[in-house]
């Protein structure tokens, strides 16, 4: 059973009124959704995006209940500014809410590869419609290529030694399983080392395959141009790299000069566009996280657009 991090928190930060729509850029199992479906009653709307298929359907039908106050969109929340016109249809959009990363239904499902406690095919796609998987990905890419993803999306630290490793295994042995990295993690630094550092591996190679921070740059901007004035933007994020992305962006955004520090006077034309809600992140609770160990990494950023 899919436990939503931070469930609460993101609803009452959101301030949601009766009869307002909401974007939930992120459904998955749909937590936060029907929460926010029963405080815009009677007559809300949330427009959900989700990319997994098979996650959307079987939210589609845990939620049916509420008949058309639901409407799904396949597909990725980076598409957000280009789905404008098909989002307006049902009316203004007064609040957006991201809960980034995966969810646990999708690291429990042993055929997706999500998990290294599982022996299944290296697939870790979010859409199983795009082409790329992480077999392909660890098949195709160079090993410049590959040290960056394993530094970049998990600071892993023999992040060159295991690029080379896998270079050099895939000539004779490609990776297709989960055991097949595993193994190869393990004969470069050995199974103790290997053990500590394979989450990061496994996050490292799933954030490449959905090109998960490039989604969530394009989409920062489109959730301000797309929300009403004085609507907010709730965000959850896990990997310390999104949350920088997204920290980054808001105190970006909420400020009225961005000149470089050594200019005399503002020659900039920005002008802050939010003012933001959360100072400081929200995190989970003691008594979260021992309920779901898997919150423990959350943040939750909220803005408002002014």
């Amino acid at each position: 059973m899919h436990i939503s991090v931070l469930l609460h928190e993101v609803i009452d930060g959101l301030q949601l009124q009766p009869n307002t729509n909401v974007v939930d850029a992120t459904l998955g199992y749909g937590g936060h959704t029907q929460l926010a479906l029963d405080n815009i009653a009677p007559h809300g709307k949330v427009i959900a995006f989700e990319r997994d298929l098979r996650t959307m359907r079987a939210t589609q039908e845990r939620l049916k209940a509420y008949g058309d106050r639901l409407i799904c969109i396949h597909g990725s929340y980076a598409e957000l500014r280009e789905r404008a016109e098909e989002i307006r249809k049902h009316g203004p959009i007064h609040a957006i809410m991201a809960d980034l990363g995966l969810s646990s239904l999708q690291l429990d499902q042993e055929q997706r590869g999500f998990s290294f406690r599982f022996q299944s095919p290296l697939d870790m796609r979010f859409d199983e419609t795009q082409q790329r998987t992480a077999a392909t990905l660890l098949r195709d890419s160079d090993e410049r290529t590959l040290q960056n993803i394993f530094t970049r999306y998990g600071d892993v630290p023999f992040a060159r030694r295991l690029s080379q490793r896998i270079v050099q295994e895939r000539s004779t042995h490609p990776l297709h399983t989960t055991s097949d990295l595993i193994m190869c993690v393990e004969s470069c630094v050995g199974k103790r080392i290997a053990d500590k550092h394979m989450a990061q591996i496994f996050q490292s190679v799933r954030i490449a395959v959905n090109d998960e921070l490039a989604q969530l740059e394009a989409f920062l901007p489109a959730s301000i141009a797309s929300v009403e004035s004085g609507g907010r933007i709730a965000i959850i994020s896990f990997h310390s790299g999104e949350d920088r992305m997204v920290k980054r962006f808001f105190e970006e955004e909420a400020t009225d000069c961005v000149c470089p520090p050594e200019f005399p006077e503002c020659r900039c034309t920005h002008r802050a566009r939010i003012w933001k809600v959360t100072k400081k992140p929200i995190e989970p609770s003691e008594i979260e996280i021992h309920t779901n160990p898997r919150a423990r990494s959350a943040k939750l950023r909220i803005v408002e657009k002014k």
